[in-house]
């Protein structure tokens, strides 16, 4: 049985605790390259779900998001983890313990992987994306499906980069100016 948020404030607090090791970026190449996997995967499915009614209908999507997959099957087989049971204030809970020798950098992959594990318990996994304003850089947690930018700002930034805002700006300026030139103001 999968585990739920109780509360938005649980569900606030998870997501400050995984995104703070994502965007710190304290993590080898491989949980790096997972991550990445994961937030296609999760940009796929919508792109799917847009042009498909059935999830497994055959397209360009799906055969991509089996790759991915496997892909992200064989960095999870990298990592060996022991099924444990804990009891808390909350009740049981189900978590993975690492091996007992392993090195720093591979205990920080780790805490990512719980964090990752929990996400998917928690149904929060496909909400991790990456947003694609260059200068940004950090993962966010979509509020909705189609989200591609961490926040409105981003997402402003963006556009104002595109061909078509800075064409639309040029005309505007050329507008004014005519106006100011030929004295036609109000």
């Amino acid at each position: 049985m999968h585990r739920q948020v109780k509360h938005v404030s649980e569900g606030r607090r998870f997501a400050t605790d995984l995104l703070k090791p994502l965007n710190e970026g304290k993590f080898s190449p491989k949980i790096e390259r997972l991550l990445e996997e994961i937030a296609e995967v999760n940009r796929l499915v919508v792109l799917h779900r847009e042009a498909s009614d059935q999830w497994i209908a055959p397209s360009a999507e799906m055969r991509r998001i089996l790759q991915l997959q496997k892909s992200i099957k064989s960095i999870l087989q990298a990592y060996p983890m022991t099924p444990m049971l804990r009891i808390g204030p909350d009740g049981w809970s189900h978590t993975f313990d690492r091996p007992a020798r392993t090195k720093e950098v591979f205990q920080r992959d780790y805490v990512v992987l719980q964090y990752i594990h929990e996400a998917c318990e928690l149904r929060f996994l496909w909400k991790l994306a990456w947003c694609e304003y260059a200068k940004c850089e950090k993962w966010f947690l979509r509020r909705v499906r189609g989200q591609r930018f961490n926040s409105a700002s981003c997402r402003e930034y963006a556009f104002k980069s595109t061909a078509e805002w800075k064409a639309y700006r040029a005309k505007k300026a050329r507008e004014y100016y005519r106006l100011h030139r030929d004295k036609n103001i109000k």
